[in-house]
């Protein structure tokens, strides 16, 4: 039986071989594909390659410039930041906020330097970590990376007087967040004659002018024009050559209200309180023989203040209401700030004096009706003052007095 079985297969065989070797071949012909195996378990096949549905989402997220994490797609938070000249912003990136705009509002014309640096830790960005765009007030890109930077990155641009926006923005990749700094400065030239009240050069805070002081040049004159009362920061850094130079300060009439002498080979920096109003600053020759260049740069902090002025007499003081809070500001030109408080009976009146930004004493005077002094005492240093008195009904008087010309800057007041 086993014979005749074998014999009947050979002759099978023989008699049929071509028709056999098709049906072998249409038997694999008929194997699923890669492609269809692929998609029969679910998967996504794409560009010649089987994807599965959390590795499809990952990919299609960040193609669009979203972050993965955590299986989840999350789109990169944005934070937008106002950037001053001069100043440094230490700030990251991180795997939820991967994305940061800086604003930048240039009031002047000028060159323009972006520096960014880490301090080298673990936690710093690394190479390649990030990208850099600028774009202007339209969010058109004008300048940027492709790629990524390598730390310290520098940018140097000349731009026209307007808005623009700075961009940092994270790269995919592990490793790719951490620490950075950015800092913006702000150059110019200074013109030519600018050695009279008449013919100053006109300068913006947050932009640093650069030139020079010659064997014919004695002194060069800027002029900045406050529009509200705030400090005015002065810095002068002496460049090739200079070691010294005067720097003076003068009001709208062109009287002197600061005089001070730039330190041998290092940087002045000092500053004034001052009401609104038109400034100058002189940069002179120290003697004939200190003769190179500088840059000098102004910037400018608003106090943000909320009394009335002019409130320097009993004629004019503010009048206060109970628990109102006054934010005060003692410039260059202000001695005193008085304020008139009115008591319907008798009881005790509270005074709270805290010193704010720079103004470490002032006087705090107590008067009655009539402008007598009843109380006279002084905040202590860095800290607050209160200080009471219980008084018969009427009207009193409360002054913020400076303690000296150089003691100036904001205060609080609360009267209860």
């Amino acid at each position: 039986m086993k014979k005749l079985l074998f014999s009947w297969c050979a002759l099978l065989f023989c008699s049929c071989g071509d028709n056999v070797s098709e049906a072998l071949d249409d038997l694999f012909d008929s194997r699923p594909t890669a492609q269809e195996m692929c998609v029969s378990l679910g998967n996504n096949w794409v560009n010649n390659q089987c994807k599965t549905n959390a590795e499809l989402a990952q990919e299609t997220c960040i193609s669009k410039g979203n972050l993965w994490t955590n299986n989840q797609c999350k789109t990169p938070e944005i934070t937008e930041r106002l950037i001053t000249p001069g100043k440094t912003i230490k700030d990251s990136i991180t795997e939820n906020s991967s994305h940061t705009t800086y604003q930048l509002i240039l009031l002047k014309a000028g060159k323009l330097s972006i520096n960014i640096t880490t301090d080298g830790t673990s936690s710093a960005l690394p190479n390649y970590g990030a990208e850099i765009q600028i774009l202007n007030g339209n969010n058109v890109k004008i300048k940027g990376t492709n790629g990524g930077f390598i730390l310290p990155h520098n940018e140097i641009m000349d731009l026209y007087a307007g808005v623009y926006y700075i961009e940092i923005i994270g790269r995919y990749g592990a490793g790719n967040t951490g620490i950075y700094s950015i800092r913006v400065d702000y150059f110019n030239e200074a013109v030519a004659d600018n050695n009279t009240f008449s013919t100053a050069q006109l300068l913006v805070p947050g932009l640093t002018v650069s030139s020079n002081i010659t064997l014919q040049d004695s002194i060069d004159l800027y002029k900045y024009v406050l529009t509200t009362a705030g400090r005015l920061t002065v810095n002068v850094s002496n460049g090739s050559g200079l070691s010294y130079v005067y720097v003076r300060w003068y009001n709208a009439n062109g009287n002197r209200i600061k005089n001070e002498t730039s330190y041998y080979n290092s940087a002045y920096g000092e500053y004034m309180d001052l009401e609104a109003g038109t400034y100058y600053i002189g940069i002179e020759k120290y003697s004939s023989s200190y003769t190179g260049t500088y840059n000098m740069r102004g910037d400018f902090t608003a106090a943000e203040n909320n009394e009335f002025e002019a409130n320097e007499t009993r004629a004019t003081a503010q009048l206060l209401t109970y628990g109102q809070n006054v934010k005060g500001f003692i410039s260059y030109q202000d001695s005193t700030d008085m304020y008139r408080y009115i008591l319907t009976e008798t009881g005790r009146l509270t005074v709270n004096v805290s010193n704010g930004s720079g103004l470490s004493y002032v006087y705090v005077r107590w008067y009655d009706v009539n402008g007598n002094r009843i109380k006279n005492e002084t905040s202590y240093y860095n800290s607050a003052y209160r200080g009471y008195m219980d008084l018969e009904a009427g009207t009193y008087y409360i002054g913020i007095e400076k303690y000296s010309s150089s003691y100036t800057g904001t205060y609080n007041l609360t009267i209860q």
